[in-house]
């Protein structure tokens, strides 16, 4: 259903894939910004207890449409600040399929609340 597609003449990159060939695919599943609010309304005051929320709230939407992270093709990531960037990869990478899915990162200043830190959207395809 998925295949990678990288760059022939680079490396293949650690994390994401450049791009990601979907077929065969059925249903499609667009997965709003997910923030780091766990299932008690609480926001940890750090990054890792945010992805970790973030990484249980995806599971969870997924699992709602029978799907798991083998069937997202895209994510995009925000982060408040790019030193949370280490912190987020130690957690975030393992979490991820092989191949991992097409994956765009980006810093901005502020998401919706002061508290929040991380914030991911989603594609999958079943």
């Amino acid at each position: 259903m998925f295949k990678a597609i990288s760059f022939p003449d680079r490396p293949i990159p650690t994390g994401y894939s450049n791009a990601i060939e979907v077929t065969g695919g059925t249903r499609a599943l667009y997965i709003a910004g997910q923030v780091g609010r766990g299932s008690d309304g609480l926001v940890p005051p750090d990054i890792a207890g945010q992805t970790r929320n973030v990484i249980d709230n995806l599971r969870t939407l997924l699992a709602l449409s029978n799907m798991t992270f083998e069937n997202v093709a895209k994510f995009t990531v925000f982060l408040t600040d790019e030193a949370l960037l280490p912190e987020f990869i130690e957690i975030w990478y393992p979490e991820l399929p092989s191949p991992p899915p097409a994956v765009t990162g980006v810093i901005v200043n502020a998401l919706v609340h002061p508290s929040l830190l991380v914030e991911i959207e989603g594609i999958a395809i079943a």
